[in-house]
C-alpha cells in the first residue's frame, strides 16, 4: 500500500484550519453583519474596546474589526452587530505535486525560455489557423475554442476580465501589453502589476487569454512533440528554433488586476471581499457615465474560503448578486479539495455564478510527467497508460449543504502550461486553472455578443457544456452540466438561465437525497464500489454522529480487474481513497493515500466532528484497467459516557460561564462542547468554548502545533484536553460566536469527576440502557381518550423536544422541551379541551427528527 501527501493544485487559496486572523498579539479579526446605518455607530464601539475597523463594505451590511482579546463578548452583544463571522486567515498552498511522485528536482517546475515572442492577434491568426491550439496541450481544441476562433473568428476582444488575485505582472509578455489596470488593496506596499507579487495571479491570467509564443529547452520541446505534435510550430524563431504556443482561451481580452494577496502569499477573507466589491464599483461607475469607471465584464476569483451558510451568507452572497446585476460575470474556482463531496468553497457555493472543477487529460498529464517525473522520456505515457479525459482526483465535488450541484461546469486544470510573475515558464494544476479557462470563453462569447446580460453568458455556458464529454462516468455533483464547450455554448446563446436552488433542507443529509448518495445509518456497513474505470469515483457518506465516539475504523480492500502483466507497469491498478472530517466545504483530510490490497484506517474521538464525515473512492488515474474496493465501517464505542457538565441556550454573541473545581493531583482533564446547529444542519453555527485557570488567565492551547488557540476553530463538537491542570476554581467559557437562528442549545460535556447522571424527569420512568440510535415508538393506547403514552429513546445527553401539533401544522401541546439524560423515556399526552381527530406528535433531538400520528376519540 501507498500513502501520499496530498499536494494539489496550483497555488491555491485554502483555509487554514478556519482561524481567526491575529493582527496582533491577542487580537482577533472578525467580520459583523451590521446594517450600513449602525456602521459609525458600531465602530465607535470598537473603538472605546481598543479595537479598530478595517473595512466598511459599501455593497452589503458588514464590516471587519480587530477586536482585543477579552471584548469580543462585549463586541457580539452590541445590539446593532446581527452576526458575527470570524475572519479566515488564508495562504498560497504549496508548489504543485503529483501524490505518486517524489520530485527532487523543484527547480524544474519553472524555467526560463530560451526564445520568447507575444503576438497581436492578426499574428495569431497567421500562425496558429486553422486549427489554434494551446498548450497545456490541446486545451482549446478540447473545449471549443479553437472551433469557435475558427467559425467566428474573434478572440475577445474589447472585453475587459478582473482578475482578483495577486496581481498580473507587467513582466509576463504572454498578457502584459493587455492589463488596462492594476490595483494593490493589501498593506504591502508592492503595485499589483509588480514582478515582485506572486505568481498565481498571472498564472491565472494566461489561462484567460496567454498570447504568446516560446523557445523551450530541446528536452521540453521533445516531451511536447512525442504526445502533441500539433502544439509545436515548426521553425517560428528561425531554422531549426521550433515555438511552443501559449494560447489562453480570448487571447485578445483585456486585464484588469485588483490585488488582495500580499506578495508574501498571506491574504485574509476581508480582503477577498474588498476586492469584489472593487470590481463591482468599478463597473457601476463606468454604467453611471461617470468618471473612473471601468467596463470590468468577467471576474475570475480562483481563490475560496470555507463558509458556514452555503451560498447564502450575508457578504459574499449579496456582492455576487450585484455584481450580476451590474453587468459582470463571475467564475470562481470549486477547490483543490476533492474527490470528497460537500467541498465547495465560498465564493464558489454562491448561486448564480459559474463554479468550476478541473479535468485532466491523459496528454497534459503525459507531458507533465515526461519533463517533471523521475523516469524520464516516456515516462509519462506508462504513468497514465490510459487515453482519457477525467475529471481531476483534486477538482472539489458538491453537492452544497443546501443541495445544489455545484460546480456547475468543469474545464482542463492538469498540467497546464502557464507564465509567472518572474517572466518564466511552468507547469501547474488546480482548479485555479480552470476557473480562468472559463472565464475566456465567457470574454469571448461576449466579444460576439456585446451587451449580454451575465444571465445570458451563465445560460449559454452551462446549456452548451457537454454531459458526454469525459470519461470516468462523472455524477453531477462532478462535472455539474459538463465539460466546458464554447462552440456549443455560442450556438446555445439565447437559451434560458438555468435556476441555482437546491432541495434547501434543514439537514444536510436530506438534501443529498436527490444525488443518490450512499447515507449509512447503522454501527456497521460492508459494501463493495463495484468496477471502478480509470479516475471514476465512488462516495459513501458514514451517517450523523452525534454523540461521543471512541472511533471509527474503515478497511478497504482493493482488487485489479487485470493481470499483473496488464497493470500499470509502475504502479501496479488500485484505488485512491479519501477520508474527509465532516466539516463541509474545508479540507480536513482524515486519511489519504492509494490502496492496493488491503488497508484498514482508525480514527479516534478527535478526529469525528459531528455530521457526515466522508470517504471517496476513486479508481486511480494511472490504472491501466478497472479496479474494485471492498469496504466495511464500524463505529467504536467503547468508552465511559462524558457526564453533562452544563447545558442551556444562547443567542448570538451571548456568554454563559460554567465555573467548576480542578482538584489536587488531577492528571488530566477533557471537556466536549457539543451544540444542536453543527455540521449535519445547514446553515451551521459556530460556539466557542474558552477556558480559564485559577488565576483567570485564558488557557492557550497548541496541541497540533499549529499554533491554533483553543475555541477560536469551526470544529463541531470542540474538545479540549488539559494535562497536569491548576488545582483550584476553573471556568469554563462557552461563547454563542455565529449563530443564525434565535438561539442553539448547547451541552458542554466532561470526565471531570464524571458526576452521576442528572436526575430523571418527566413521569419518571425510564428503561435500562442505552439506546444505539434515537427512537420514537407509537402511542399507546391509540386510538385513545382521554390520555396516552409515548416512549422515546435518545443515544445521549442533550435538549429535547417532544410536542404535538393538529394536521394544519399548529403545536396543541409541548411534552418536553429541556434537557434529557441519554436512555429511554416515557411522557404522558392528556387532552382536555381537545377536538376528536388524528393529531401528530414530533420528536426532536440533536439533528434528529421524527414524527407518528395518534388518534383522539371522545
Amino acid at each position: 500500500m501507498e500513502t501520499a501527501q496530498r499536494r494539489i493544485g496550483l497555488f491555491f487559496l485554502i483555509v487554514i484550519s478556519g482561524t481567526m486572523l491575529s493582527f496582533a498579539a491577542g487580537n482577533e479579526h472578525v467580520l459583523l453583519s451590521v446594517k450600513k446605518a449602525d456602521y459609525e455607530k458600531v465602530e465607535t464601539a470598537i473603538t472605546k474596546f481598543g479595537g479598530t475597523v478595517a473595512f466598511k463594505y459599501k455593497y452589503c451590511d458588514l464590516v471587519s474589526a480587530s477586536v482585543p482579546e477579552g471584548k469580543m463578548a462585549a463586541v457580539l452583544a452590541l445590539p446593532a452587530v446581527q452576526h458575527a463571522f470570524k475572519d479566515q486567515e488564508l495562504t498560497l498552498d504549496e508548489l504543485p505535486s503529483w501524490e505518486r511522485m517524489d520530485l527532487a528536482l523543484r527547480e524544474q517546475y519553472s524555467m526560463t525560455a530560451t526564445y520568447a515572442q507575444a503576438l497581436s492577434v492578426d499574428q495569431l491568426k497567421s500562425y496558429l489557423e486553422p486549427a489554434p491550439q494551446n498548450y497545456s496541450p490541446l486545451t482549446n481544441g478540447l473545449v471549443g475554442a479553437s472551433e469557435f476562433f475558427a467559425e467566428v473568428g474573434l478572440f475577445g476582444e474589447g472585453v475587459i476580465v478582473a482578475i482578483i488575485d495577486d496581481g498580473i505582472s507587467s513582466s509576463a509578455l504572454a498578457v502584459a501589453s493587455r492589463i488596462v489596470g492594476a490595483e494593490n488593496l493589501t498593506d504591502d506596499g508592492i503595485p499589483g502589476d509588480s514582478p515582485l507579487n506572486n505568481p498565481h495571479g498571472t498564472a491565472v491570467t494566461c489561462c484567460v487569454g496567454a498570447n504568446a509564443v516560446f523557445g523551450l529547452p530541446a528536452f521540453v520541446q521533445d516531451a511536447i512533440e512525442g504526445y502533441a505534435p500539433e502544439c509545436v510550430i515548426p521553425d517560428f524563431f528561425g531554422p531549426g528554433l521550433d515555438g511552443i504556443p501559449m494560447i489562453g482561451t480570448a487571447p485578445a481580452a483585456q486585464f484588469y488586476a485588483i490585488k488582495v494577496v500580499r506578495a508574501n502569499g498571506t491574504t485574509s477573507l476581508s480582503y477577498f471581499l474588498a476586492g469584489l466589491e472593487r470590481a463591482i464599483e468599478l463597473r457601476e461607475l463606468y454604467n453611471q457615465g461617470g468618471g473612473g469607471g471601468v467596463k470590468i465584464q468577467v471576474v475570475n476569483m480562483s481563490m475560496g474560503a470555507a463558509n458556514l451558510y452555503s451560498g447564502s451568507d450575508p457578504y459574499f452572497a449579496p456582492l455576487v448578486k450585484r455584481a450580476g446585476e451590474a453587468g459582470i460575470v463571475m467564475t470562481v474556482s470549486a477547490g483543490n479539495t476533492g474527490p470528497g463531496g460537500l467541498m465547495i468553497l465560498s465564493p464558489g457555493d454562491c448561486k448564480n455564478i459559474l463554479t468550476v472543477g478541473a479535468t485532466t487529460h491523459a496528454t497534459h498529464d503525459r507531458i507533465f510527467i515526461d519533463l517533471l517525473g523521475p523516469w524520464g522520456p516516456g515516462g509519462g505515457g506508462l504513468f497514465r497508460p490510459v487515453d482519457n479525459h477525467v475529471v481531476a482526483d483534486f477538482s472539489s465535488r458538491g453537492p452544497t449543504a443546501d443541495g445544489r450541484s455545484d460546480p456547475e461546469i468543469v474545464a482542463p486544470g492538469g498540467g497546464r502550461f502557464v507564465q509567472l510573475a518572474n517572466g518564466s515558464v511552468m507547469w501547474g494544476s488546480g482548479t485555479s486553472l480552470s476557473a480562468p479557462t472559463v472565464a475566456g470563453a465567457a470574454a469571448l462569447l461576449l466579444s460576439a455578443h456585446p451587451g449580454a446580460s451575465a444571465d445570458e453568458i451563465r445560460g449559454a455556458l452551462l446549456h452548451g457544456a457537454d454531459p458526454e464529454a469525459l470519461d470516468g462516468k462523472p455524477g453531477v455533483f462532478d462535472q455539474g452540466f459538463g465539460l466546458l464547450d464554447v462552440m456549443r455554448a455560442h450556438e446555445k446563446f439565447g437559451a434560458f438561465n438555468p435556476s441555482d436552488r437546491g432541495k434547501e433542507s434543514h439537514l444536510v443529509r436530506t438534501n443529498l437525497v436527490p444525488f443518490h448518495v450512499d447515507l449509512i445509518n447503522s454501527d456497521f456497513f460492508s459494501g463493495s464500489t463495484g468496477w471502478l474505470d480509470p479516475g471514476e469515483r465512488r462516495e459513501y457518506f458514514i451517517p450523523t454522529i452525534q454523540r461521543p465516539l471512541d472511533g471509527l475504523e474503515i478497511t478497504i480492500s482493493t482488487t485489479a480487474e487485470n493481470p499483473a502483466s496488464d497493470q500499470n507497469q509502475l504502479f501496479g491498478d488500485d484505488a485512491f481513497i479519501l477520508i474527509n472530517s465532516a466539516k463541509n466545504s474545508r479540507r480536513d483530510v482524515l486519511f489519504g493515500g492509494y490502496v492496493s490490497g488491503t488497508q484498514t484506517v482508525t480514527l479516534g474521538p478527535q478526529d469525528l466532528d459531528y455530521g457526515l464525515t466522508r470517504v471517496a473512492i476513486l479508481g486511480s488515474v494511472t490504472n491501466a484497467g478497472r479496479a474494485k474496493a471492498d469496504i466495511t465501517i464500524a463505529k467504536q464505542r467503547t468508552p465511559p459516557r462524558l457526564a453533562a457538565l452544563a447545558t442551556g441556550k444562547l443567542a448570538q454573541g451571548e456568554v454563559s460561564a460554567v465555573p467548576f473545581t480542578v482538584p489536587e493531583g488531577l492528571p488530566k482533564m477533557s471537556f466536549l462542547l457539543s451544540w444542536k446547529q453543527g455540521w449535519d444542519a445547514w446553515p451551521t453555527n459556530d460556539l466557542d468554548l474558552h477556558l480559564y485557570d485559577p488565576d483567570g488567565n485564558r488557557l492557550y492551547l497548541d496541541n497540533n502545533g499549529d499554533g491554533r488557540l483553543d475555541g477560536s476553530w469551526v470544529d463541531s463538537p470542540e474538545r479540549i484536553t488539559v494535562v497536569d491542570p491548576m488545582p483550584g476554581q476553573w471556568t469554563a467559557m462557552i461563547l454563542a460566536f455565529t449563530v443564525w437562528a434565535s438561539d442553539d442549545h448547547f451541552v458542554l460535556f466532561s470526565d471531570l469527576g464524571m458526576p452521576p447522571p442528572l436526575a430523571k424527569t418527566g413521569d419518571g420512568s425510564q428503561q435500562d440502557g442505552i439506546p444505539d440510535a434515537y427512537v420514537l415508538e407509537q402511542n399507546y393506547p391509540n386510538p385513545f381518550n382521554p390520555s396516552t403514552v409515548i416512549s422515546y429513546g435518545v443515544p445521549f445527553d442533550g435538549p429535547v423536544t417532544l410536542a404535538v401539533y393538529n394536521l394544519l401544522g399548529e403545536r396543541v401541546a409541548t411534552l418536553v422541551d429541556e434537557f434529557r439524560p441519554a436512555g429511554y423515556h416515557k411522557a404522558i399526552f392528556d387532552t382536555p379541551g381537545l377536538a376528536s381527530g388524528a393529531y401528530l406528535y414530533r420528536l426532536t433531538a440533536g439533528t434528529f427528527s421524527a414524527s407518528k400520528k395518534l388518534m383522539l376519540i371522545k
